[in-house]
This record gives C-alpha cells, sequence and structure tokens, in this order.
C-alpha cells in the first residue's frame, strides 16, 4: 500500500503541531487495535506500523483460508508446493498430490489462490511474526485495521517530508514528539525573523 500525496498536500500538512496532533491519535487508534488483538504494546513507529500490518495480511489470509490453515504444520505442504525439483526431493508424486490437496482443502470454499506454495509460505511466515509479538495464540480473527492503515501511509509521507534522512520510524514516540516540537518552534521563530 503506496499513498501518493501531492506536494501541495505534503506542504499544507507539513505543519509539525498538525502531524503531532495527528500522530497522536493515531497512536492511540493502533495501540487499541493492537491491544485487542493480543499483541505486544509498541514504543515506535515501525514497531506500529508492522504490527497492523501484520494483522492486515492476517486478515487477508482469514479471508481465503479455513482457521485450521493457522494451526496446522505447513511445513511439508509448503515443500510439495514449491516450484523447483528440489525443494520437493524426496518425495513421492503421490504424497506430492495428497499434499497439494490438503492444502488446497485449507482454502475456503469458492476461493482460489494464484500461487498455493507462495500462499502457505505467507501464513506460516505470518505464524512466525505472530509468536515474535504476542503470547497469546494465533488469532481466529483479528480487528478490521483498513482504515488505520490509510493513515499510516499519510502521517509516513508527511514525516519523511517533515524529516527526510531522519529514521524517525525509529525514533521513541516521545522522542518523535520532540522532534516535532523543535522543528515547529524553528518555523515560528524564522516567521517572526528572530
Amino acid at each position: 500500500m503506496n499513498t501518493r500525496l501531492s506536494a501541495r498536500t505534503l506542504t499544507v500538512a507539513a505543519d509539525p503541531a498538525v502531524i503531532a496532533s495527528r500522530l497522536t491519535m493515531l497512536v492511540e487508534n493502533a495501540a487499541e487495535l493492537i491491544g485487542e488483538a493480543g499483541l505486544h504494546p509498541f514504543t515506535m513507529f515501525a514497531d506500529m506500523r508492522d504490527r497492523l500490518w501484520l494483522l492486515r495480511d492476517i486478515e487477508r489470509t482469514l479471508w481465503q483460508f479455513r482457521p485450521i490453515a493457522t494451526a496446522v504444520d505447513l511445513r511439508t505442504m509448503i515443500a510439495a508446493a514449491a516450484p523447483t525439483r528440489a525443494a520437493r526431493r524426496g518425495m513421492g508424486f503421490g504424497r506430492r498430490q495428497d499434499l497439494l490437496q490438503q492444502g488446497t482443502l485449507l482454502l475456503k470454499p469458492g476461493m482460489q489462490v494464484d500461487d498455493l506454495h507462495d500462499a502457505l509460505t505467507a501464513i506460516e511466515d505470518q505464524k512466525q511474526r505472530w509468536a515474535a509479538v504476542s503470547d497469546a495464540p494465533f488469532p481466529a480473527t483479528v480487528p478490521f485495521v483498513v482504515g488505520i492503515g490509510a493513515d499510516v501511509e499519510v502521517i509516513s509521507a508527511q514525516l519523511d517530508f517533515l524529516l527526510p534522512g531522519v529514521a524517525w520510524d525509529r525514533m521513541l514516540f516521545d522522542d518523535l514528539a520532540a522532534e516535532l516540537e523543535a522543528i515547529g518552534r524553528r518555523a515560528q521563530m524564522h516567521l517572526v525573523g528572530v
């Protein structure tokens, strides 16, 4: 998801106080969603964004796959669906066909994926990402994150514009707020001519 903003939109919205206010609202909303999902708290924008994208990815998975797909070990099905023979080495044709059928049966009725290997690999990746940021079991449902995802993209673009070359997404939120406040003070001093 990549939101493109016009230079005018960025300039108008580049008021550090406005961005700080929007950022505070975003962090509060994200903290609520992330807490509701059972994920560990975050202290930096990058961690918040990663957790929100994880929830978005899980939401897509749960839309396409039966919940059991997130509970079973998919590694042998992933190997069976691999595009190269090397990954399937030692797996007989019949065994491979059985595993491919099992993988396909994990899809909800009427659902299809372009590449079963990639889809199953994505689920395994999501399970690992989930385990890294939560002590809770993998969820059967997740909060809806589409709207907040757009806010993340807009604020990211604004902060990139306002803080070019700065790893602002790795700053603690308190430090980022202080940086925005300092930029606002410098801008005010520049306008006043001090």
